[in-house]
């Protein structure tokens, strides 16, 4: 919704929670439409985006479907256009335990590099900040990054 008002868009926002859907489409609906899916499935989107956004969830999907969820997502991103992804920032990948949820991994890596890897896509810019300021943090585990990559028009 933020996004939407901030760039005077229409958006499409996905959540896994029908409560958090249903929220979300009661208080926010203006310029944002709200639908209870993963980013694993999106066969119902017909349409391609001038920027698509993952805040905080590519840390969750199983390391058996992110490969499928990189390029579903690439598919729905237009050429010459924007992919911003606010994650986890280690140096180094690991997966650990879901604090919040048992038997959930949580797997912390550098996402905007498997976009990269595609071939089409470059990064503008990235800022790296910790989860108790707007700084950098040597503690690897509390490093968050905001990015923002452009898909190439080849």
């Amino acid at each position: 919704a933020q996004l939407c008002l901030q760039l005077n868009a229409t958006g499409l926002g996905l959540d896994p929670s029908k409560k958090a859907v249903d929220f979300a489409n009661n208080k926010y609906n203006k310029n944002c439409k709200y639908t209870v899916a993963t980013a694993d499935d999106l066969s119902f989107i017909n349409n391609k985006f001038d920027l698509v956004h993952f805040g905080f969830c590519l840390y969750l999907i199983s390391r058996n479907k992110i490969d499928i969820v990189i390029k579903k997502t690439d598919k729905l991103v237009k050429p010459g256009k924007f992919l911003s992804i606010i994650d986890f920032d280690p140096h180094t990948s690991f997966e650990n335990d879901y604090v919040h949820f048992k038997g959930l991994k949580s797997y912390k890596t550098n996402y905007y590099k498997m976009f990269c890897d595609l071939g089409n896509y470059s990064l503008i810019n990235k800022f790296s900040f910790s989860e108790s300021s707007f700084c950098f943090t040597k503690k690897e585990n509390e490093r968050i990054c905001l990015t923002l990559l452009f898909k190439e028009s080849y």
